[in-house]
């Protein structure tokens, strides 16, 4: 929270997520899932500058990080969105034998 200007410089300045990861860890020594919830973190937390909320944010992340479950979030997240991809292709694929059959009977 206090190199918050720092770590908004340093993402502002890279090319893409993966410089920025690797700049905020050399710079602050974060490990990939520390970098990531970095750069995950939804910046409309700095309105105001509530420090108190950034903290209970801050410490609550790095302990979902230390326990596992945001990995185990992210993951869960990446599921839910393959389920739903693969349930348009299902449907799209019953809706075109469905055609077909109503072609064959015809």
């Amino acid at each position: 929270v206090n190199n918050i200007d720092e770590v908004v410089t340093i993402i502002k300045g890279s090319k893409n997520q993966q410089e920025a990861s690797e700049k905020l860890a050399k710079k602050f020594g974060f490990d990939e899932p520390q970098c990531k919830a970095i750069l995950d973190f939804k910046l409309q937390g700095l309105i105001g500058l509530n420090r108190k909320a950034l903290e209970d944010d801050l410490k609550a992340t790095l302990a979902r990080i230390a326990t596992g479950d945001y990995a185990r979030d992210q993951v869960v997240a990446k599921m839910r969105d393959v389920q739903v991809v693969f349930q348009a292709g299902i449907l799209a694929l019953a809706q075109r034998r469905q055609g077909a059959q109503g072609q064959e009977r015809s």
